[in-house]
């Protein structure tokens, strides 16, 4: 069982489903980059254009900052914007936009493809929490700035939450450590003192601070699929 794991449940869940926890989060990460190429599949390729809830990115940045982090190994994504960093003089975080936009330079259905070719699941290939981490806030940005509703499972929310909530920047652990955000829609916690209900997306869009510290439960999107210009 991985160190995040061992943390599981956030709340109060039963042991049956803390077996379904493992080191490996290929299936979750699979489930949750299905959901989105889906939601996307059926959008106006306009909605690539959107302003992302990370500042500086649009919706196709966003998809290809999560494509990006899907390929290679860490060391090779450092070392890639290294010398990005290097060559064009500029900071990491500036580097690392630029790798998301030639990503994510391409038509709506090139991404929806990559998507789905990115959420097979390989045989004797292990997703890390790093990799589930990438894909679920990425997508939860993404369909925030569509906007739609992405359903992502609880299991796979919370263990992002958490690992996030053990490393935050100084800012996002200061909330944490007199506020507990209670995920309704998944039945999670983060964070200790006084409960602030919230849904997981804004919870975790905060926590990467892309996102207000969120103060209540948000209102149900509509159910009518992705909005168009």
């Amino acid at each position: 069982m991985s160190d995040v794991a061992r943390y599981l449940p956030l709340s109060q869940r039963g042991s049956e489903d803390e077996s379904r926890v493992s080191n490996d989060w290929s299936s979750h990460l699979s489930t949750t980059l299905t959901r989105l190429a889906d939601a996307l599949a059926v959008a106006d390729p306009a909605v690539l254009e959107r302003p992302a809830a990370q500042a500086g990115y649009r919706v196709r940045d966003t998809l290809g900052h999560l494509l990006w982090m899907l390929q290679g190994s860490r060391a090779a994504r450092l070392r890639a914007l290294a010398s990005t960093s290097l060559a064009q003089r500029v900071p990491r975080a500036r580097a690392q936009l630029l790798a998301s936009q030639r990503q994510g330079d391409g038509t709506l259905a090139d991404l929806v493809a990559q998507l789905r070719d990115a959420a097979l699941v390989v045989p004797g290939r292990r997703r890390s929490i790093t990799d589930l981490e990438s894909v679920v806030v990425d997508a939860y940005d993404t369909a925030a700035s569509v906007p739609f509703t992405l359903e992502v499972d609880a299991i796979a929310s919370g263990a992002v939450a958490l690992a996030r909530s053990l490393r935050a920047p100084i800012a996002v652990r200061a909330v944490l450590a007199d506020r507990c955000l209670h995920a309704v829609d998944a039945d999670w916690r983060v964070g200790h003192g006084a409960t602030l209900p919230a849904d997981a997306a804004g919870i975790i869009l905060f926590l990467w601070e892309r996102g207000p510290v969120p103060t209540a439960a948000a209102d149900p999107a509509p159910e009518t699929g992705p909005a168009s210009e």
